[in-house]
């Protein structure tokens, strides 16, 4: 009902609305205009504001990037015609779109490059595999040598279970990271007292560098896994790969190394990373592979490497929160250390021990 003239020199202003329905209709609204603003990539991703945020310009990028079926049927057409049938096969094989199959996880299922160190019961592993000699998931001897150039390359940390510490015969991490800000199990980073060789001292926790390779012979994009002893190798190649104008530039060499302790008599296998030579010369890449190399670059961001750095974010928050309603009276608090692992697919069971 209308005011009397003179009755209130104050202009009215409508009350606020604190209710909880209002607060949560403003949120929604906001959320609403932030999806719109999204690129599609990072709506289908999900995750913490925190990965949103940190992701935003990669993720825009990655987005825009993303080859079509068009573009990628025309990159075939333009390839030099001895190269044509085995670029064909790897598309198939990375696709994730298989008539017939309806997987609940739709992320191309990559062959992993493994070090055999003589330990270790993996199913994957052919029978022909010696000591000292690399093979891949699909049960393929490769021998000592493995030839490949960079499709896409991180720096990430692993913490495995204690041997000492109760970690029992746990085959799956206990806090992973593929960025090396945020892990899963424990958050931030640069707050864990796992840190690697925090102050001086060594953890359960430990660098490692990880690379999606594409064979010198283009029979297959790999994973490469730069762990434990082995890590030196994989921050060699990452120096490699910041020097070339695309990761795809060279061709690499990847070679087993044994050492041996003197006293006990026990041995075990490192990797090295080296360039691949032709009469005294770095190997280069053929150029006219160069838009396929890209094309599998961004599908390994947008289907394997940015989803997974996104589920971590997630999985430190869940942690986060879990800590906190723990002790809610002394509000919240570094994450403790749990027992067991997350769920967490993007990672084959423990390396074998060296």
């Amino acid at each position: 009902m209308p005011k009397k003239k003179g009755t209130n020199t104050t202009p009215e202003t409508p009350e606020e609305n604190t209710t909880e329905e209002a607060q949560e209709e403003q949120e929604a609204s906001t959320d609403n205009k932030l999806a719109k603003d999204l690129p599609e990539l990072a709506r289908r991703i999900g995750s913490t504001d925190a990965f949103l945020d940190r992701y935003a310009k990669r993720i825009a990028a990655v987005d825009r990037d993303m080859p079509s079926r068009e573009s990628m049927r025309d990159m075939l057409a333009s390839l030099p015609e001895e190269h044509q049938e085995a670029v064909a096969t790897i598309m198939r094989r990375m696709s994730s779109d298989k008539k017939g199959v309806y997987s609940a996880d739709d992320r191309p299922d990559y062959t992993e490059l493994r070090l055999y160190q003589g330990t270790g019961a993996d199913p994957n592993r052919p029978d022909s595999a010696v000591p000292g000699q690399f093979y891949l998931t699909s049960k393929e001897n490769v021998g000592k040598v493995f030839e490949g150039t960079v499709i896409a390359i991180w720096q990430g940390r692993t913490m495995w279970p204690s041997r000492d510490g109760g970690g029992g015969g746990a085959r799956m991490p206990v806090c992973i990271s593929m960025d090396r800000k945020v892990g899963s199990r424990f958050g931030n980073c640069s707050e864990c007292y796992n840190l690697p060789f925090r102050n001086g001292q060594a953890t359960d926790c430990s660098d490692d560098v990880v690379a999606f390779m594409l064979t010198r012979d283009l029979q297959d994009i790999v994973l490469v896994r730069f762990s434990r002893t082995s890590e030196p190798a994989g921050r060699q190649l990452m120096r490699f790969i910041k020097k070339s104008m695309v990761p795809w530039e060279k061709w690499f060499k990847i070679e087993t190394e044994e050492h041996k302790n003197k006293e006990s008599g026990y041995r075990w296998f490192t990797m090295s990373v080296n360039l691949v030579e032709e009469d005294g010369k770095a190997a280069f890449v053929d150029t006219d592979l160069y838009d396929f190399c890209e094309a599998m670059c961004t599908n390994a961001e947008a289907s394997y490497i940015l989803p997974g750095i996104g589920r971590i974010y997630s999985q430190a928050e869940d942690a986060y929160e879990e800590a906190k309603e723990e002790d809610d009276a002394d509000g919240p608090k570094p994450m403790a250390k749990k027992a067991g692992a997350p769920d967490y697919d993007d990672i084959e069971d423990a390396p074998d021990s060296v």
